[in-house]
């Protein structure tokens, strides 16, 4: 799926875009993204490993006095039916901004809209699996004796930190929120967008924690990834921003690369 996401964006790359679009897609500027994400695609593929689950007996032998005092009291969550729900709701926010293409304007610039989102959805796919392949966190319901031992086993309990539903839910409501204020500049609707969006992201973060799928850590770290990747993407296809700047300098101790962003 990374890679059919990637070749995607390579197709999308054409800088055509409609005559009133807030964005500009460039080389400059999408270039660096995509060989970043390349970068991120290897890294994620070379740390994927087959993780077994946990024996019985190295789950009972976890103890909620050994996780930190902020995320123990998740420890005792176990909720099917608020995973149910968190996953639903990631999934209305995951398309909820295509609800702007019902505007013709939006429409007319679909190319740019969408090369955009296709790379949240690559860098947030890529951080998040990265993160799950390398720390191998335990999630809280591996604590809890009220969970299935079933599921306290499963190699997926390993992945706990960090959070893909909180990464993904606050990058497409930031996002949605930010491309929405860009294409209707001064919209009175805007306000509500905002909290909309974010309290439908906020709820997606709380449920994954009532499910005992997530610790409160897991989901802030996912909320700060999303957010962040939801607002810079469009921040820097934003007409009239310098885009992306990248220099190669070399040193006798070897290469380093700086990217930085030119308003």
């Amino acid at each position: 799926m990374q890679f059919l996401t990637y070749s995607t964006l390579i197709v999308l790359l054409p800088s055509f875009v409609a005559a009133q679009s807030p964005y500009r897609l460039s080389w400059k500027t999408d270039g660096p993204i995509l060989g970043t994400a390349g970068l991120l695609g290897i890294t994620m593929f070379a740390a994927d490993k087959h993780l077994p689950g946990f024996t019985v007996e190295e789950v009972n032998a976890l103890s909620p006095a050994n996780v930190n005092p902020f995320d123990r009291p998740a420890t005792k969550n176990y909720a099917p039916g608020a995973s149910d729900i968190s996953t639903a709701l990631q999934y209305t926010l995951f398309a909820s901004p295509f609800a702007l293409l019902l505007d013709g304007e939006v429409r007319d610039d679909i190319t740019t809209f969408g090369a955009m989102y296709l790379e949240i959805i690559a860098l947030a796919t890529m951080t998040t699996q990265i993160a799950k392949n390398s720390v191998h966190r335990p999630r809280p319901l591996v604590y809890n004796p009220g969970a299935p031992m079933s599921e306290r086993t499963d190699p997926d309990a390993r992945r706990s930190m960090f959070s893909g539903h909180a990464t993904f839910a606050f990058a497409s409501a930031v996002f949605l929120s930010t491309v929405y204020s860009d294409y209707f500049p001064g919209s009175s609707w805007s306000p509500y967008v905002w909290v909309g969006s974010l309290s439908a992201a906020t709820t997606v973060a709380i449920l994954r924690v009532t499910s005992g799928e997530h610790f409160p850590t897991d989901v802030l770290v996912g909320a700060v990834v999303g957010s962040g990747i939801g607002y810079l993407i469009p921040l820097v296809h934003r007409a009239g921003n310098g885009g992306i700047e990248t220099s190669l300098s070399l040193s006798m101790d070897g290469a380093a690369v700086r990217c930085t962003y030119s308003f």
